[in-house]
């Protein structure tokens, strides 16, 4: 039974190569939109090697008559139908594929519209290489019916995509697509993508400026109509706030405030997505080179800057944030940022340290993020005469300098003290180690807010971790030392530093503090500094008391009425040393 209707169906498709062969152009289009779903149904169940070959043949025929001629249409309502069917046969679904792609290009705009959002309403259900091509072909239909808007009856259907891994599916390939740009000589994956998922938004021809530009435009329109969660929405509204097509910037800027700002900043898929774009992948491990996510441009670190600031998730959001702090001092052989000197260079350290400011204000909690400033100056030298030297001396202003204190209060205050313990050790040794970099007769002004920025660190870190320093005074001699040698202009930041650091060496006692500032002050409140270190600090005290430089005198009072107790001898003469200094402050 099973023979004698594989050998009717092949009569009947050699009957039709024949009808196909003597059809005449203006024919072709009707007999295609019959012979080509009959053709591909023929495979679906175990065909014949010679039913099989005949199927071949005459779809061999068909792309050969086809191929020069755009205007011949293909059937596309049949041939999805035939691709969704719950039983199609694996090859009939491959070859369905092939030709939905080929009908969509030449397709009547209106029935492309139609069309498009029934590709995307079961996407996540569809073979990976299958949702790569579908989600592709929805993208170019959005660029090219919705790039000046979308009518009620086309967002209708858009909003029929319900299903959760559904929109996260199109919202990626939208991220994506607004994400990129046009490819750079040295043939690099975009900034924020990977070289993986720009090929997945190009496919095999690389797009142009024209097309990119109308892609983004429709896909902004398309995001808005359906009216999606804020914080699935946030991170291309974002993207394509700073891209650079300015339509795009424009409309990108209009929905984020419109539509994104009751975003839950606190979620943390949305987070490690923002951090993702802000960091990349590309220091990884174990993932092949062209999976490999570069960071984002300069204007987009700058944004995510201003969005981590008012997260407590991403303040607790580690090693994420540890990557930030590092990729602002660093590059990836270890050498710092500052040392570079061309401009494209620039903007991009630029931004990273951009990302590191803002917050609210709180005059002493201030934490590891000082450190992340740094190379926000370290640019600010030397020729930028670039199109986009407005943007970057928009973000490099002194108001800039204001954010960026604000910025770490609001991690001081909100990073959980536990995850704040893991990193730490790591930002002291940076910090050190970007001191360690300038020499004490440097007296530019890069070098003035490099020091400035990681003297205050130290002082936050003691406060916050002052296990880090009671264990031993190197840091304590370094910090009077400092105040010797260095400028005056950087006496006073220096000076704070160093007040900040004796509570480092004190011991608390939980009576005498409330047990929430005792906690926030010191992790182990009944300890303080071994007694050896003790001894080495009176020696430290006494030795500075009496030098020429007045903040050394005054930092040696500070250290002996906070640290010792009113029964401590040599701390008792150092304040009586003091009585009698000619410095008002002092005395």
């Amino acid at each position: 039974m099973a023979e004698s209707s594989s050998t009717s169906t092949e009569e009947l498709l050699d009957r039709m190569l024949t009808r196909l062969a003597f059809c005449d152009d203006s024919n072709l289009e009707a007999l295609i939109s019959k012979l080509l779903p009959l053709t591909i149904s023929s495979l679906s169940s175990s065909p014949s090697n010679s039913l099989r070959n005949k199927a071949l043949e005459i779809l061999s025929h068909v792309n050969k008559r086809v191929k020069h001629q755009p205007e011949i249409r293909l059937p596309l309502a049949e041939l999805w139908k035939m691709y969704t069917e719950p039983n199609a046969a694996p090859m009939v679904k491959n070859f369905c594929i092939v030709y939905i792609e080929m009908a969509f290009e030449r397709a009547h705009l209106k029935e492309k519209e139609d069309m498009a959002p029934e590709l995307v309403r079961s996407i996540s259900k569809l073979p990976q290489q299958h949702q790569d091509i579908i989600l592709r072909i929805a993208v170019r239909v959005i660029g090219e019916c919705h790039a000046s808007g979308i009518d009620d009856e086309v967002a209708a259907k858009y909003r029929l995509i319900s299903g959760l891994q559904d929109r996260e599916q199109f919202i990626e390939i939208c991220l994506h697509s607004v994400l990129y740009q046009m490819p750079s000589q040295g043939g690099e994956s975009p900034p924020g993508l990977s070289v993986a998922q720009a090929n997945r938004v190009t496919g095999k021809h690389p797009l142009k400026k024209d097309v990119i530009l109308t892609i983004k435009l429709g896909i902004l329109n398309v995001i808005e109509a359906m009216e999606m969660e804020p914080e699935l929405v946030y991170p291309l509204y974002l993207s394509a706030s700073v891209d650079c097509q300015e339509p795009v910037v424009r409309r990108g800027e209009e929905l984020l405030k419109k539509k994104a700002f009751a975003a839950n900043l606190d979620d943390q898929k949305l987070i490690n997505k923002l951090f993702l774009l802000f960091n990349g992948t590309v220091g990884a491990e174990n993932i092949a080179p062209e999976f490999k996510v570069s960071p984002g441009n300069a204007a987009l670190k700058a944004k995510l800057m201003s969005i981590f600031c008012r997260s407590i998730t991403a303040a607790n959001s580690f090693p994420a944030t540890l990557q930030c702090i590092f990729g602002c001092m660093y590059d990836n052989n270890g050498e710092k940022i500052i040392s570079r000197k061309w401009y494209h260079l620039k903007a991009e350290a630029a931004g990273n340290g951009i990302h590191c400011l803002g917050f609210q204000t709180c005059k002493d909690l201030r934490v590891m993020f000082c450190i992340m400033f740094i190379s926000v100056e370290a640019f600010t030298e030397g020729d930028c005469s670039t199109p986009n030297q407005s943007l970057l001396e928009g973000y490099i202003s002194p108001n800039t300098k204001q954010i960026k204190y604000n910025r770490c209060h609001w991690l001081s205050i909100q990073a959980n003290l536990d995850q704040i313990k893991l990193m730490g050790p790591v930002i002291l040794n940076g910090i050190l180690k970007f001191l360690d970099g300038y020499s004490y007769s440097e007296s530019d002004a890069i070098a003035r807010e490099t020091k400035s920025f990681s003297f205050q660190a130290i002082g936050l870190l003691a406060q916050r971790l002052p296990q880090l320093f009671r264990d031993k005074i190197e840091m304590a001699v370094r910090l009077f030392d400092a105040l010797k040698v260095e400028s005056p202009y950087l006496r006073l930041v220096i000076q704070e530093a160093t007040s900040a650091l004796a509570i480092a060496y004190k011991v608390i006692l939980p009576h005498s503090l409330s047990k929430s500032l005792c906690e926030s002050l010191c992790p182990y409140p009944n300890e303080g500094a071994p007694p050896t270190v003790l001894t080495n600090l009176e020696k430290l005290l006494l030795n500075n008391f009496q030098v020429e430089q007045s903040e050394v005198r005054f930092c040696a009072v500070r250290w002996a009425t906070s640290l010792f107790d009113l029964q401590h001898c040599p701390s008792r003469f150092v304040c009586m040393l003091g009585a009698a200094d000619s410095k008002l402050d002092i005395r």
